[in-house]
């Protein structure tokens, strides 16, 4: 059985281990990184069906990262969820304008809702 692929991006490793543990209980296959340089190294190998994408990362802004995917041939339709902790309103219209597939701000949402848009977004 195969497995689907998902990169989490997540600087925060305590947030990064609760979300993992959760989508690993579910069957699906998860990679981890805190950077976004890190994620745009790791996607071409990885192949992944799916990304969680923290906007505010230490490197490089998910945005950012975001951009470079959309605008990559072979990832333009690559599934983007964004789980943040900002709440600006700048950040989610930017995040609406690179086709972001979901945009999550916690602590507004929970694990739970994480998940289940996560799986979702999947198609699960």
């Amino acid at each position: 059985m195969i497995l689907p692929k998902v990169l989490l991006i997540e600087p925060d490793l305590f947030s990064q281990e609760i979300l993992k543990k959760n989508l690993v209980a579910r069957n699906i296959d998860v990679f981890s990184c805190e950077t976004g340089r890190h994620a745009l190294q790791l996607i071409p190998g990885l192949s992944p069906n799916l990304v969680v994408l923290e906007l505010k990362l230490p490197d490089i802004s998910g945005l950012e990262v975001a951009r470079r995917l959309r605008y990559s041939s072979v990832f333009v339709g690559l599934p983007i969820v964004a789980v943040t902790n900002s709440c600006e309103v700048n950040l989610a219209e930017q995040a609406l304008g690179l086709s972001f597939n979901d945009y999550l701000v916690r602590p507004d949402a929970s694990l739970n809702e994480i998940v289940n848009r996560i799986l979702w977004n999947l198609r699960l």
